[in-house]
């Protein structure tokens, strides 16, 4: 106990040159009380903004989810196979479509058009198989109906990018040809 005693006492004895004498400024207390009562007074509207944070929150997500379950409803009825297929097709045409949009020139704007004509006519031909797949239930020659004509929709957006690759060629050389 007693080295105890002695540690602390010498330990005391080498810290005593860094210790702070110092005494704060005037009105130091006066002033660290006053910034304790704005935090106070500003933590009132600390409740009303994370409830408007939280009812934003709420909020967005019954938007979203308002938005998503038409799709899911009307899929509700069939096979996680055939849901499956579904949405794994439509999202490669969608991937596709984009593709063809983008490349959207002055030079491309027929085909575009005739393109998304055409895929006006694909989908049309889409809903009625889907309806007839929803109301009678699935059979293998609507799922292959439905098959055939997703696949269809990719090869035949795919010939258009092919398409309009190739009439950006034709057209560069053409330009480059009028150069010279």
């Amino acid at each position: 106990m007693k080295e105890e005693k002695d540690n602390l006492t010498t330990l005391f004895k080498q810290l005593e040159k860094d210790w702070d004498f110092e005494e704060p400024e005037s009105g130091h207390q006066e002033r660290f009380f006053d910034k304790i009562q704005q935090k106070k007074k500003t933590r009132y509207w600390m409740p009303v903004t994370v409830a408007a944070s939280v009812i934003l929150c709420i909020g967005s997500y019954f938007m979203y989810y308002q938005h998503q379950t038409p799709a899911a409803k009307e899929w509700a009825d069939t096979s996680p196979k055939v849901q499956e297929i579904h949405f794994y097709f439509t999202a490669i045409i969608d991937n596709e479509l984009e593709k063809v949009t983008e490349r959207d020139t002055p030079e491309n704007k027929k085909i575009i058009a005739d393109a998304i004509i055409q895929m006006q006519k694909l989908d049309s031909d889409y809903e009625k198989i889907k309806l007839e797949l929803l109301h009678n239930g699935e059979n293998k020659q609507l799922i292959f109906a439905m098959l055939t004509n997703l696949k269809t929709r990719i090869s035949f957006l795919e010939d258009v990018l092919h398409q309009i690759d190739n009439n950006n060629k034709l057209n560069k050389k053409t330009h480059e040809n009028n150069m010279l």
